[in-house]
């Protein structure tokens, strides 16, 4: 009963007999799963493991990044570093963060509200940086952006969907940033917010 999401360049594999309710992730996916009783639901990605009974999340595991996010919907989760057995317990509106390089298992202070936005097809920012902006922005659009760092600090509040067009409307319009296009990199440039 249990629902998965797989985001692009994702798999997911699991035994034929699926009685042990353990899967292994290399990617992206966004996970539903439906309680069963005695059972929990174990998600192996890398060097980390992610342990729940029911609830949904997010869970971003690529190979070549230096970290394995993840980020609670709804219930409560166990991430934890499958080498130094470090763990975290995350509920509902928390992220939990495993450093690959370090081995650090940590709960990221701020919350992720982008973490499942290529399967929600928005992007939302509720006073958000404008460092963070961009890099949320060019994970989602699959685009490079580069700002002047006089905007890196900027605050915005928006929510915009899967349209990079309207990604940039929203940005002159709320800041008055001028956007320009160089070959393949975006340059967004202003007098900045202090």
């Amino acid at each position: 009963g249990s629902t998965v999401w797989l985001n692009e360049s994702t798999r997911l594999s699991y035994e034929q007999d699926f009685t042990e309710r353990i899967v292994h992730l290399e990617g992206e996916a966004f996970f539903d799963v439906t309680k069963k009783e005695g059972k929990s639901f174990t998600i192996l990605s890398g060097e980390a493991s992610t342990t729940v009974l029911g609830t949904s999340f997010n869970v971003r595991a690529y190979p070549k990044e230096d970290q394995i996010e993840v980020t609670v919907a709804t219930g409560k989760v166990a991430l934890k570093n499958i080498e130094t057995t470090k763990e975290v317990q995350l509920v509902a509106g928390q992220s939990g963060v495993l450093e690959k390089p370090t081995e650090e298992v940590r709960i990221e202070a701020e919350v992720n509200l982008n973490a499942d936005a290529w399967k929600t097809q928005e992007l939302k920012f509720d006073d958000a940086p404008m460092s963070e902006v961009i890099q949320a922005a060019e994970r989602f659009y699959g685009v490079k952006i580069i700002a002047d760092d006089n905007l890196l600090n900027c605050p915005l509040t928006s929510t915009t969907g899967s349209d990079f067009n309207d990604f940039i409307k929203t940005l002159n319009f709320m800041n008055s940033f001028k956007v320009e296009q160089r070959d393949s990199v975006y340059i967004i440039s202003g007098k900045g917010c202090n």
